[in-house]
């Protein structure tokens, strides 16, 4: 069975990494920021990565693309059944056709292997660009947040906690983050880019 669509954990990792990403905007200070921060560093912790996965958005994103993976997974599956089946009939018919028709039969057969792989390209672009959008969606809410918090508590630096060793528990965040974050954005609806098609095959 071709594995083309990511488990679950992966998923979360792959969108645990955009939302740091999407975060790094909010972690550079500005050139006023970092003056103050010459006199006085008051910084904050975030956890982006539970603010992604244990948030109310990232669960309801994490839900849709894992199921919308689970019926490409199936449709994909159905896919490679009807190839096996009429490989088999392929075979089986060598010893009473024609070469002519054999190998047109064979060609009629190549292009459906190459019509599924591109298919499973295409279900694989999907899925990859629902968590983009997932990404993107929560990431904006989160900074959002972060803003409110910077403005309100004076933070001049903000550490992501998967780059720290050990911390004062008093300087996270986290909590605060994922409850604006949940209040902002309570669910989801994860989309994807339309794909650009692939490239017909010439025909043999």
């Amino acid at each position: 069975m071709v594995s083309l669509l990511i488990p679950g954990r992966r998923i979360l990792a792959a969108l645990a990494v955009g939302a740091s990403l999407a975060l790094s905007g909010a972690l550079s200070l500005p050139a006023a920021a970092q003056d103050n921060q010459r006199l006085l560093a008051k910084i904050a912790i975030l956890d982006v990565e539970r603010v992604l996965t244990q948030s109310e958005a990232g669960k309801n994103a994490l839900k849709q693309i894992t199921d919308q993976r689970k019926r490409y997974q199936d449709e994909i599956s159905k896919a490679e059944d009807q190839l096996r089946t009429e490989e088999r009939d392929l075979v089986q018919s060598r010893a009473t056709l024609a070469a002519e028709a054999f190998d047109e039969k064979r060609r009629a057969f190549e292009r459906k292997v190459q019509d599924t792989q591109r298919m499973v390209q295409q279900r694989s672009s999907t899925i990859d660009g629902m968590m983009r959008n997932a990404r993107e969606q929560i990431g904006k809410a989160a900074l959002a947040a972060l803003q409110e918090l910077i403005k309100e508590r004076g933070f001049n630096v903000v550490l992501d906690r998967k780059q720290i060793v050990a911390t004062d528990p008093a300087l996270e965040v986290t909590d605060e983050v994922l409850a604006r974050v949940n209040k902002r954005l309570p669910s989801i609806k994860v989309e994807a880019a339309a794909a650009n098609p692939a490239p017909a095959q010439p025909k043999r």
